[in-house]
């Protein structure tokens, strides 16, 4: 994991990580904070256009730092873009699917008869 966040280490696998795990609360910051955003607005599609508004202030700002990007530069930022949406994206499916199974199987357990003691 990178020691500091800086735009740099975003176009890291472990930046990339980081992001999405801070895109994927501040969408549920947003969605708890200001009323009907949940209703409105799906959490993929937020995570999408904040992941990409961090992406593209990347692009601009790492050229400003004395870090010439080419075509590759600009290839992994769009990756790295890729992976944060995704993986903000995933942690919320994952936590709902979690959930889900743990209500599921809760329910087996509390409906389910024992045998008692033999």
């Amino acid at each position: 994991m990178p020691e500091s966040i800086t735009f740099e280490s975003l176009i890291t696998p472990a930046g990339a990580l980081v992001a999405a795990a801070a895109i994927k609360l501040l969408v549920d910051l947003l969605k708890a904070v200001i009323p009907g955003v949940d209703a409105r607005v799906s959490g993929a599609l937020l995570a999408f256009i904040l992941s990409a508004f961090l992406y593209a202030t990347a692009a601009l700002a790492l050229p400003s730092l004395g870090n010439a990007l080419n075509a590759n530069g600009y290839l992994g930022i769009v990756l790295s873009w890729l992976g944060c949406a995704t993986g903000a994206i995933g942690m919320t499916s994952a936590i709902r699917h979690a959930t889900a199974v743990s209500r599921e199987h809760a329910v087996e357990v509390l409906t389910t008869p024992s045998e008692g003691p033999v």
